[in-house]
């Protein structure tokens, strides 16, 4: 069945939209039918005395009446008494005569069983195992036996303060507590039966708990926990190790910068999504000077607007940053900030050749621009992991950052063709990074700050936020927790880090994909203030929100990826409340079947949602009242927009593509919608350029879209593939509800592999754009008198 299966699942991608709803129901029917046969689960069971726990209502005479059992032990937490029950009519007779029958077992109530030999116990499970309706235990006061209803792997706390003990054939009693002399408790995970002492009843739910946070009281103990995890989560890939790269960038003066270099006026800056919030990006300018990252060959090179308005094109400086590759630059006041990956790849030696975990690093470089002859470097910090993404608020710097620990193994050799894989010994280890800060190695993890789950069957990833001041170049502090980030937001005040761990279900019978966000405060400490679970997932940074208490984040789910089925698009608004981040409404109903979001934007009391499969409604929100956002309005036109600007209250301009009557895209497209009557929204205007095979970053990336208020003059670097090789920066502008253009900055160049931005200024009372790909410039008068 595999191979058609897999089959089908092609075939889908080539037939017509027409029939590929209807045979994507089909598939659905077939892949249910696939599970169905596979439901069945297996639990090995040794021979002797073990606690295990089956995670269905389970028929104990009908499951257990096996010649393989000898007695089977229940408890009931209600009367804290014993059940039991054995296939053998002799004994069950004499257990019966003192204890309760043992008939029946909740999901989440182990048993303890003494078993005559080893053996598999098989049963149906009542639904996935990864189900959400799978997750609650129920503890009384007292001595409760119970195990996990799900498949999971999580830590002993999850009981919070009870007693644990747990127990199988051929290994020692564990437990949760220090203080008592028998080994400390690894994991928790299906079919491992448990022995819990609790002091009151609680309802334990597993999903909501398995995201709950908490930090460690000692290195030790958070190094154990990683560890421990690592071991439990590991993939085998060839890697490489770290190398420190602590290399400074090194300074070039090119050509004598002219002392008659002006102040630019009215000049684009990067595209942002928060006023006050800077975003990274490759190319910044101070008014006077530019900078702008060639990653082709490897430096930052500087010019002046006055020498672009000139179009000599010949840098007046420049910094070397040979092997390594420029990610983003901030500029501020007389600091620039550099963030750079280093090409540091080094193989580890092994025992016998097994491969290891992955692991880079990466540079954080502030430099003193005040005199543009002489910069100077003021602090340089090498962090150990993976760059992420970064924020500039004032002078502060916020970096987001992320580890992924790795063991290296040895094995013994058994004979000559085969080792002991079943018993490896860890040779070395590489699990939390390390910040070094002008020569100066430290720690990046306090466990103090140190968050981490109770859900182990995870990847092992850590994610860091870390804070630096540019003015003194000084690094502050990090907070972490162990999980990815998907997608990042950044408010004044707040950063929310979105981790699709917990869970991501594919139960095609109760289908949920779920997100969790984590809410950390930009204050001082970096404190981590709450978390929230939404349904669906994020497109960009753009899906979340903050508006004085509250969060508004926009999801889809469903399998819109397979062309077909069902999709729910939703917004939601979130609230901190005792550290959650509780719902306060939710808003459902966004688009037609199969349709997924494109495009979002919140400002203010409004949002703006494009959802897209084969036409492009565009959704108006009313979110004045947090707890009850409203939809009122909605218009539906060909094609899709994948990035929303608001203009003002009147006026919303979209970058996107216009598509054919089956939804295919087609050309580069801007729109100009009415949003005068927000009830109504119109579309007022669109130009088109380009054909289906022309290019543009701004469809994916905010920054690459120029934008200047005071004229509504805008300006998109796209690219040209159809018949030759093209460059182009085209300028526009929004003249009340009609978009004209102004002019374009074109060239055949096809050597120039970096990617674009734009530039609008004026000087000397004349108009200019300017188009940057690395060392290479183009500029332009705009013809426009000021």
């Amino acid at each position: 069945m595999g191979y058609e299966y897999y089959s089908l699942i092609c075939y889908t991608y080539v037939i017509s939209s027409k029939h590929r709803s209807l045979l994507m129901r089909l598939l659905t029917l077939l892949t249910m039918l696939f599970y169905l046969l596979q439901a069945s689960e297996t639990l090995r069971i040794q021979k002797g005395w073990q606690l295990i726990g089956v995670p269905t209502t389970l028929d104990v005479e009908q499951l257990l009446n096996n010649e393989n059992v000898d007695i089977v032990w229940g408890f009931d937490a209600n009367t804290q008494s014993w059940m039991g029950y054995s296939p053998e009519v002799q004994k069950n007779t004499q257990i019966v005569a003192s204890y309760k029958q043992l008939t029946s077992l909740k999901p989440y109530q182990a048993m303890l069983i003494l078993s005559k030999e080893n053996w598999s116990l098989e049963y149906e499970p009542e639904q996935n195992l990864q189900s959400p309706k799978n997750s609650s235990i129920e503890l009384l006061t007292g001595w409760n036996l119970v195990a996990l209803p799900q498949k999971s792997i999580i830590s002993d706390k999850l009981f919070g303060d009870a007693l644990v003990w747990k127990f199988s054939q051929g290994s020692d009693w564990q437990t949760n507590k220090n203080d008592l002399n028998f080994p400390s408790i690894e994991s928790i995970t299906l079919g491992e039966g448990l022995w819990v002492k609790s002091e009151s009843n609680v309802n334990i739910d597993i999903n909501t708990k398995s995201s709950e946070l908490s930090t460690f009281n000692s290195e030790e103990s958070m190094l154990s926990y990683i560890r421990k995890m690592v071991r439990m989560n590991e993939y085998y890939s060839y890697s490489f190790a770290l190398l420190e790269t602590t290399d400074t960038a090194v300074l070039n003066n090119v050509a004598t910068p002219s002392t008659s270099d002006e102040t630019a006026k009215d000049t684009t800056s990067t595209n942002l999504q928060e006023s006050g919030v800077d975003e990274g990006d490759i190319l910044k300018h101070d008014g006077v000077h530019i900078f702008s990252v060639d990653n082709s060959n490897h430096k930052i090179i500087i010019t002046s607007f006055t020498n672009i308005a000139r179009q000599i094109y010949t840098p007046i400086n420049s910094i070397d940053y040979t092997d390594k590759y420029i990610t983003s630059m901030y500029l501020q006041n007389s600091r620039l900030v550099v963030v750079s990956n280093a090409n540091n790849y080094n193989y580890y030696s092994y025992s016998i050749a097994m491969p290891s975990q992955y692991s880079s690093s990466f540079n954080i470089d502030i430099y003193d621009i005040s005199d543009i002859n002489s910069i100077s470097l003021t602090a340089t910090h090498n962090v150990e992991g993976y760059y992420v993404d970064s924020r500039l608020i004032d002078n502060n710097f916020y970096l987001i950052s992320s580890f992924s620990p790795f063991l290296v193994y040895s094995y013994n050799k058994i004979d000559e063709y085969r080792y002991d894989y079943e018993n490896p010994t860890i040779t070395s280890e590489k699990l939390t990074p390390k910040i070094t800060s002008n020569g100066v190695t430290s720690e990046l993890i306090n466990p103090l700050k140190f968050y981490a789950p109770i859900k182990l069957n995870q990847r092992a990833n850590i994610t860091s936020i870390s804070s630096f001041n540019i003015d003194s170049g000084v690094y502050n502090n990090t907070s972490s927790f162990l999980g990815n980030s998907t997608t990042q937001y950044v408010s004044t005040s707040s950063i929310y880090l979105v981790s699709n761990e917990y869970p991501l279900y594919y139960d095609f019978t109760n289908y949920k994909e779920q997100q969790m966000i984590y809410h950390f405060s930009l204050d001082e400490n970096l404190s981590y203030k709450s978390r929230g679970l939404v349904e669906g997932r994020m497109l960009n940074q753009f899906s979340m929100s903050e508006k004085d208490e509250y969060l508004r984040v926009a999801t889809t789910s469903g399998w819109a990826w397979w062309g077909g089925g069902e999709t729910t698009n939703s917004i939601y608004t979130l609230k901190d409340v005792d550290k959650e981040l509780q719902m306060q409404a939710t808003l459902t109903g966004l688009g037609k079947e199969g349709e997924t979001i494109r495009a979002v934007r919140f400002m203010g009391d409004r949002g703006y949602v494009v959802t897209f499969r084969q036409t492009d409604p565009l959704y108006t929100i009313d979110l004045s009242d947090p707890t009850n956002p409203q939809t009122v309005g909605e218009l539906s036109i060909p094609g899709f927009s994948s990035y929303l600007h608001v203009v003002d209250e009147n006026r919303v301009l979209s970058i996107g593509r216009n598509a054919d009557e089956s939804g295919i895209a087609q050309e580069l497209q801007f729109q100009l919608f009415d949003v005068s009557d927000f009830t109504n929204p119109k579309l007022a205007d669109k130009i088109q350029i380009g054909d289906r095979y022309s290019y543009s970053e701004a469809e994916h990336n905010h920054k690459a879209f120029t934008y200047r208020a005071s004229d509504l003059m805008f300006g998109v670097p796209y690219r040209n593939y159809s018949s030759s090789y093209s460059e182009h920066f085209g300028i526009y502008q929004i003249d009340g509800m009609s978009i004209k253009a102004i002019t374009a900055i074109d060239s055949d160049n096809s050597n120039w592999g970096d990617v674009g931005r734009g530039l609008l200024f004026d000087l000397d009372s004349s108009s200019y754009g300017a188009l940057f790909k690395g060392s290479n410039i183009i500029s332009k008068n705009l013809g426009v008198t000021k």
